[in-house]
């Protein structure tokens, strides 16, 4: 029997592969499937002598071979294709654009409790990226233009700081200026260094008696302009605790500033005591790592006085003081040594401020730069270093450029003590525009050569500044009146009045070049429009809502952009549909089908939204609106479902008319936007207009990118820092 066992197997092996051949050739005769079918009967035999062959029970010693686990155990290695049933690291390294920050951490994190987690995370997605190809997938996002190729004059980053920025925010695919070098940050050569400010013909010192009706006039003391704080944590308890709130309470004299309680993230804050409600606020371009300067502008009263929209401001009589007002310029040290004070007041009679912002970072020059040509004996007599040109829109309609010095080198040459304000009046201004038909509302700079002003009346004015400068240098300096021109370009856009204009800059933190041709603005006619000043009356419309689109904002290190919809939500959109990225079925095209975006709801506010604003090197957007809460998030956590939309509250403000206290609420719980932020589910409530915040700005500098200033109807602007204090001293 043992004998015949190896024959009958020699038979099932010679069988056995001639049937799946067979029933694969269709080809083959009849006579083959015949002999086929017959093959079937003698299996049947063979059933019956395998019960005889119970002695091959011998040949269970090839069990033998399974306790060779060691070939088992080989292909058991690629243990880390286990994540990717986790959707979230699979879904981060599939995408090339910048990935969402840490679901535990939307703003700051601690850079020392997550370095061992995230260092685990990163080697798995390593090892499963090393060990198998990427699929290709038909919904991969696309890159953004930073992303395809690195930035230009890009600054040196510390490694160690990198490598920490890269696991918090998971920027390691993006160039990124989180922690830039401070000494890298040099001032490049100024444009029209010729074109200095003077002491003595372009400002005049006003005596103390004389600049009670420039002065805001105090909310509730309008004596001492005094305001009374109280700053309460939230991180125990959702109630302000009385004893707790008594206790920090502290007396805010007019143009003073306090520090504040740095909360459980420990940040830096200030707030500063401007006395009238602010409407303009922005961050000047400072190449410098230990100071900065801030220039606020507004009303000289919190909200016993409004203005009409679209009327131009003027004198009643001769004792008439409404156009009488100020703009502060604030002296900020990010080393912390001490609190920001005041160091120069410029005094107009141009009606109340609506809107201000900084030129080009090409006409900064550099304190030790100039203090070199002025031993060479290259500088004239009672020049003063130039730190900027603030372009200003007044109430009577008119746009104006200040070329505002260095305050403390300002305050040498008029005899003003370092530890006090200069109140200086502007006798000369670098350029003043006006229209006979609209006012000029909102300002924007299109690089060192160009201004542009959203009107009143729906329409865009572009001024050429350069031709003023060349003005001045043609004259030696020396001009008895400001320079007026005729707009180079002005064409409509919008029905009604531009509410937010801004210049699409693509210069890749290139200073001191054009910014390109096109315009971005929004309007109080619910739409945000893309206009070419080569073909400005062709414009895109890029959003429209129902109802009045307070404020917009670019994102163009994210190849996005930021609107205001008409829920009082902040939503961003960033463009899709392009080869890399096929667009959805629920994506929305923009009007016509000319252009289609991808849209997320980022923020979310109680009431009206007043202004937005977008780091230009970090991924957050930050929003201000009249519930009196400062909010911020992080759009990298929209690139992916795997992390849910959070906001954080930097503050919120409150009031007691009663004892007219103004509280500061910190550490709030962080909100999410899974509910909120649904079509027409986001409330909308009254609130005291004393609490609501006007106006939100990110620091434009590379070495003090970290630092945010809000402020609103009470005249109190607050600064702070975003990172940590930690997160800081790595810079």
């Amino acid at each position: 029997m043992d004998a015949e066992t190896p024959k009958e197997d020699a038979k099932k092996r010679g069988r056995a592969p001639k049937e799946p051949k067979e029933a694969k050739e269709s080809k083959e005769p009849a006579a083959k499937k015949a002999k086929v079918a017959k093959e079937p009967k003698e299996p049947k035999e063979k059933k019956a002598k395998e019960p005889k062959t119970p002695k091959t029970p011998k040949t269970p010693k090839t069990p033998k071979t399974p306790k060779e686990p060691k070939e088992p155990k080989e292909p058991k290695e690629p243990k880390p294709k286990n994540p990717r049933k986790t959707p979230a690291p699979k879904r981060v390294k599939k995408t090339d654009v910048v990935a969402v920050a840490d679901a535990e951490s939307p703003l700051v994190v601690d850079l020392d409790e997550q370095t061992d987690n995230i260092d685990a995370r990163d080697q798995q997605k390593e090892n499963v990226d090393t060990q198998k190809p990427k699929p290709k997938s038909a919904r991969s996002t696309p890159k953004p233009a930073s992303a395809k190729k690195p930035r230009a004059n890009t600054p040196k980053i510390r490694p160690a700081a990198t490598s920490r920025a890269s696991k918090n925010w998971h920027m390691d695919l993006y160039p990124s200026h989180v922690f830039v070098d401070p000494m890298e940050c040099i001032a490049p050569p100024p444009l029209f260094q010729s074109v200095r400010p003077h002491a003595s013909k372009d400002f005049t010192l006003v005596a103390d008696a004389e600049l009670r009706p420039f002065l805001p006039v105090s909310y509730g003391n309008p004596e001492s302009g005094a305001r009374i704080i109280s700053n309460v944590s939230l991180l125990d308890s959702t109630d302000i605790d009385p004893d707790e709130a008594e206790n920090s309470k502290f007396s805010l004299p007019l143009f003073s500033a306090h520090s504040l309680i740095p909360g459980e993230l420990d940040r830096s804050k200030f707030v500063l005591n401007c006395g009238g409600s602010v409407w303009g606020l922005d961050w000047a371009t400072v190449h410098n790592h230990e100071y900065q300067y801030l220039a606020v502008g507004g009303y000289q009263t919190t909200t016993e006085r409004h203005h009409l929209l679209g009327v131009k401001q003027g004198k009643l009589n001769d004792r008439d003081d409404s156009l009488k007002g100020c703009i502060q310029i604030w002296r900020v040290d990010t080393t912390g040594a001490e609190n920001p004070t005041l160091e120069l007041a410029i005094l107009t009679e141009f009606g109340v401020v609506y809107g201000l912002q900084w030129g080009d970072g090409a006409y900064f020059e550099d304190l030790n730069e100039f203090h070199t040509q002025k031993m060479a004996g290259s500088v004239k007599e009672r020049e003063v270093a130039r730190l900027g040109l603030l372009a200003v829109t007044f109430g009577d309609g008119s746009c104006r450029v200040i070329n505002v010095p260095h305050p403390r080198p300002l305050k040498q040459e008029l005899g003003v003590p370092e530890n006090q304000p200069a109140f200086v009046k502007c006798d000369t201004f670098l350029f003043a525009a006006t229209l006979d038909d609209t006012l000029l509302w909102k300002p924007t700079w299109g690089g060192p050569d160009l201004l542009a002003t959203g009107c009143a009346n729906g329409n865009i004015a572009i001024w050429g500044i350069k031709g003023a400068l060349q003005q001045r240098v043609d004259q030696a300096g020396e001009l008895d009146s400001e320079s007026r021109s005729d707009p180079i370009l002005c064409f409509p856009a919008h029905n009604t009045a531009i509410s937010q204009i801004q210049w699409d800059d693509q210069r890749d933190g290139t200073e001191g070049s054009s910014v390109g041709h096109q315009i971005l603005s929004c309007g109080y006619d619910g739409q945000m429009l893309q206009c070419d000043i080569r073909d400005p009356y062709n414009p895109v419309q890029l959003y429209k809502i129902r109802g009045v689109m307070t404020a917009m904002c670019q994102a163009a290190h994210l190849n996005a952009f930021c609107a205001v919809d008409s829920d009082n939500t902040l939503r961003y959109f960033r463009q899709c549909g392009g080869e890399d990225e096929p667009a959805a079925k629920n994506d929305k095209p923009g009007v016509e089908g000319e252009s289609q975006f991808k849209s997320v709801g980022v923020g979310s506010h109680m009431s009206c939204i007043w202004d937005i604003a977008v780091s230009p090197y970090l991924p957050f957007v930050a929003s201000v609106g009249a519930d009196g809460c400062a909010k911020t998030s992080n759009m990298n956590r929209t690139m992916t479902k795997s992390y849910r939309p959070i906001q954080v509250n930097f503050y919120q403000l409150g009031y007691d008319s009663s004892t007219k206290v103004f509280t500061y609420l910190e550490d709030t719980k962080e909100e999410p936007l899974t509910d909120l932020i649904k079509k027409g589910e986001a409330p909308s409530l009254l609130f005291s207009p004393e609490i609501a915040l006007h106006k939100i700005s990110f620091n434009k500098n590379k070495s003090s990118l970290d630092w945010i200033a809000t402020g609103g109807a009470a005249g109190l602007v607050r600064i702070e820092s975003v990172f940590n204090n930690l997160a800081r001293k790595d810079k």
